[in-house]
């Protein structure tokens, strides 16, 4: 099997699903393999169908306890911290999908010249 087809290899499945839903033009398995070095295209089909995609990012729940520091400025540091964790794992979570869409309009944008 190729260097290429690890389970930690990300960038290429996310690559390799864009090529996969393409409209404007079709990819076929076949241009996929040849863009990959000849990967033998079975392999390559059942790499991309035992892949799994690494775990989103979650926020941790509170403590058990639940209880909040008693100095105000301890506390208000923690709710920021909190709002911030939260704001960050929506970003984690909606980007790859935001830029997806981005660059598939760029390129259709491209293609219309």
């Amino acid at each position: 099997m190729s260097d290429l087809l690890h389970p930690g290899n990300h960038a290429l499945f996310d690559h390799m699903r864009l090529m996969l839903i393409a409209r404007d033009p079709v990819v076929s398995w076949e241009e996929i393999s040849e863009e990959f070095g000849g990967i033998p295209v079975p392999e390559l089909i059942a790499w991309f169908l035992s892949y799994r995609l690494p775990t989103p990012p979650k926020i941790i729940p509170p403590s058990r306890g639940g209880l909040e520091p008693r100095d105000p400025e301890l506390r208000a540091e923690l709710h920021r911290l909190r709002r911030r964790e939260e704001s960050l794992v929506t970003v984690a979570t909606e980007t790859p999908m935001q830029l997806a869409i981005v660059q598939g309009r760029i390129k259709s944008l491209e293609r219309t010249r």
